[in-house]
């Protein structure tokens, strides 16, 4: 004799009874307003079941009054493994200090991190999908698809794995020097993916002219000029002190500047810095005072030294400048 469920499931003759059959006898959360709909896909967590499983009922075939359906499983592991982890880059991306942009094997974009976005003054938005090209001079442009596809095609790396100057273009036309560091990412499908780490050169390029224009001022300055560390090293010894001093540079850098002063005065120069820097009193820094100087040959002579305090973007003292004049 057939049992009650058998009867139950005979009595599923269309698609509508189906549903019936898994709202009330089953319990499943089955919407009784989808029922013109042929296919229906289920979290595991709405029917009870593994959360590794995804669950799908799709009615396939009519005869007469009675429908056939078929209900499926499918392990849906991997793809939680990959939802996880495009959770995880999408947080590391927000987080990371520099520019990242990832395009295809297409040069379309398909990630651009918020720094990314500020240094371009492009939004995500305006970017993603777009080719890379928008990023670049047009002289570069130009090339860009060709260099791709040569790369794509031969395997050869030109610019792969390397880490070059180039010049990239902001929203509102402005040319920018940057630093380019590009990798393959290695995925298992048929899309190439590539990274580029890009960091701002042009505080570098600044940089650099100010530290050329500060070394031709104190080489050529009319007086000697010495720096030195809060410790008292001598960092830099201009050419009017090799004169003055009868020192050579590479025989003078590196070394104390008590060298520079008798003996009387010398012993006491590492106290007058450690005071200054756990006081912060000024007695010689933003002053200019009259001083006795020694030579490389012991010859003394009297000078007059002005100090200058420079500090770093921690409000520390990084060295200190001392202008010297024979008097």
């Amino acid at each position: 004799m057939p049992s009650p469920e058998y009867d139950d499931i005979r009595n599923i003759t269309n698609f509508k009874s189906l549903i019936k059959y898994l709202r009330k006898d089953l319990n499943w959360p089955v919407d009784e307003e989808l029922v013109d709909d042929l296919s229906f896909d289920y979290k595991a967590a709405e029917l009870g079941i593994d959360d590794t499983k995804a669950v799908k009922i799709k009615e396939i075939k009519k005869v007469g009054q009675i429908s056939s359906f078929v209900g499926y499983i499918r392990d849906i592991t991997d793809d939680l493994v990959l939802r996880s982890n495009a959770i995880l880059c999408d947080a590391l991306e927000q987080l990371l200090p520099d520019p990242l942009i990832v395009i295809n094997q297409m040069g379309i974009i398909q990630s651009f991190t918020p720094p990314a976005a500020e240094l371009f003054g492009y939004t995500k938005e305006e970017v993603l999908g777009k080719n890379v090209k928008l990023l670049t001079p047009e002289e570069i442009a130009v090339n860009h698809d060709e260099y791709l596809h040569r790369y794509m095609t031969t395997g050869v790396k030109h610019v792969i794995d390397t880490t070059r100057k180039v010049v990239g273009k902001k929203k509102n036309g402005q040319s920018i020097e940057v630093e380019l560091r590009i990798r393959e990412l290695n995925s298992k499908t048929k899309v190439r993916y590539f990274i580029g780490y890009v960091r701002d050169c042009s505080r570098d390029y600044e940089l650099a002219v100010e530290t050329e224009v500060g070394e031709a001022l104190i080489e050529h300055n009319p007086d000697a000029i010495i720096t030195i560390t809060p410790n008292g090293t001598i960092q830099k010894f201009n050419h009017q002190a090799e004169r003055l001093f009868q020192f050579e540079r590479k025989q003078i850098i590196g070394r104390n500047v008590k060298v520079l002063m008798p003996e009387e005065t010398a012993i006491r120069h590492d106290s007058y810095l450690s005071n200054y820097r756990k006081t912060g009193v000024k007695r010689v820094v933003d002053a200019t005072r009259h001083v006795t100087a020694e030579r490389k040959t012991g010859e003394t002579f009297p000078a007059e030294i002005s100090v200058k305090e420079v500090k770093d973007e921690n409000g520390q003292a990084a060295f200190f400048i001392g202008y010297v004049r024979q008097i």
